[in-house]
């Protein structure tokens, strides 16, 4: 699960360069709560 979200970040940072700084700070928060979602089970 981990792993997919660190794919997941890495083709964004690829594929989308321009709005990469937007994108990158919805991720960030998303990612946080996954993390915590995560630390749960």
């Amino acid at each position: 699960m981990v792993k997919n979200l660190l794919e997941i970040r890495e083709n964004l940072n690829k594929n989308n360069k321009l709005d990469r700084k937007f994108k990158n700070v919805g991720y960030i928060k998303f990612a946080h709560k996954s993390e915590k979602e995560f630390s749960k089970i």
